[in-house]
């Protein structure tokens, strides 16, 4: 077995406009088998929770997968350099 981490990165981001044609909220994802549309939980959450605050204008999600495994988080560790 090997051990592995997780975990996604998510950055929220009202834009300053809204693009022509373009919904209010929009979803991004570096990973290809993830949907970036209503099927996508974040894209869900989002939109309930603009609703219900009644949010007005644009928000962007953009959504990082990361998936490390034991060797990623020794190189990841190494770049860091020694601990202060």
């Amino acid at each position: 077995m090997v051990p592995v981490s997780l975990y996604d990165e998510l950055e929220i981001r009202r834009p300053r406009s809204k693009p022509v044609g373009q919904g209010r909220l929009k979803v991004f994802c570096d990973h290809p088998m993830v949907p970036s549309g209503r099927r996508n939980l974040a894209y869900q959450a989002a939109s309930l929770l603009l609703r219900k605050k009644r949010v007005e204008g644009p928000v962007h999600i953009r959504i990082r997968k990361r998936i490390l495994d034991s060797n990623d988080r020794r190189r990841v560790k190494k770049a860091a350099g020694p601990a202060a």
